[in-house]
């Protein structure tokens, strides 16, 4: 499998990709899926509770700040 990220707003229009190069690739568009089907994804394909992932990939890439990760974790524990 071959994935490639192309974004064109970083082209100008001089420099378009070759009509050649371009097809070569298939344009797909994906939706984000509904908050519950996206949460069941999440939990199966990483095999962690909400509220780790919640911790992940919320809480951890806002801040590095040691006390703003405590007072993160706290919200979190309140919802979980």
């Amino acid at each position: 499998m071959l994935v490639i990220s192309y974004n064109p707003g970083y082209q100008s229009v001089l420099k378009d990709l070759k009509q050649s190069t371009r097809q070569r690739f298939l344009a797909l568009e994906f939706n984000y899926p509904e908050k519950k089907m996206e949460t069941e994804i999440i939990i199966h394909e990483s095999r962690i509770d909400e509220k780790t992932a919640c911790l992940t990939a919320v809480s951890q890439a806002l801040t590095d700040d040691r006390e703003m990760l405590a007072a993160l974790s706290e919200i979190v524990s309140s919802i979980f």
